[in-house]
């Protein structure tokens, strides 16, 4: 059985977060001014893992906010700025023990995905696009220790690409699935390539405002 995983928010490293908060601020500035915006809020599970880790893959969650931009009938632009905690189960094996221990690292990520959808019918998307993530913290944890700060062992930042579909009910509330996979090596102190992936299923809530009101009334 997986150990639970406790976790711990520590204090962030301002300069990283600056990295991702300015051009975050700057493309939702921008975009809040563009044709029909939506701000919004999402949360969901994760079904994350690393690429060079021989184990059980992480279940864990996602959160933060969107602005999502009509630019026509069939396309939108969505930047998102997210908090989300992946990582992977890995299997360690002591001498003294018959079998192998099974440990957590957890990997706590400041998100910022940009993507395009695409609406093929009314109410169902699909979506591509980039994703710049600053780890914030990272630690592992077996089932006799505590938690081991490892952050010195992994990659600041990571690049990645994302691909999904989703869902909406109305103007208000979808569903959506998402699959994010990096392209960074995020443990480059050692000679093993571990690229992080991870599977998302979430809900997202678009707040009210004039030009949804006035699309709606339109049938979009």
């Amino acid at each position: 059985m997986a150990p639970d995983l406790k976790i711990i928010v520590k204090p962030i490293n301002m300069k990283n977060l600056r990295a991702v908060l300015l051009p975050a601020v700057i493309c939702f500035l921008f975009l809040s001014s563009a044709a029909q915006p939506q701000a919004g809020i999402k949360t969901g599970l994760n079904y994350a893992g690393l690429s060079g880790y021989n184990g059980d893959n992480l279940v864990s969650f996602h959160a933060g906010i969107f602005v999502n931009v009509t630019m026509n009938e069939n396309w939108r632009i969505q930047p998102e700025l997210l908090y989300s905690v992946e990582g992977q189960h890995y299997l360690v094996y002591v001498n003294e023990d018959p079998g192998p221990i099974k440990n957590t690292i957890a990997l706590n990520y400041i998100q910022l995905p940009l993507v395009v959808q695409y609406f093929p019918l009314h109410s169902l998307y699909i979506e591509a696009g980039p994703q710049l993530a600053v780890l914030t913290s990272a630690y592992s944890k077996g089932i006799d220790d505590g938690h081991m700060n490892v952050k010195r062992s992994f990659r600041n930042t990571q690049f990645g690409l994302s691909l999904g579909a989703g869902y909406l009910f109305n103007q208000q509330l979808s569903i959506y699935t998402r699959y994010c996979f990096g392209l960074t090596d995020v443990t480059p102190y050692n000679s093993d390539i571990n690229r992080s992936h991870t599977g998302q299923l979430g809900i997202a809530f678009r707040f009210k405002n004039k030009s949804s009101t006035v699309k709606t009334d339109a049938g979009r």
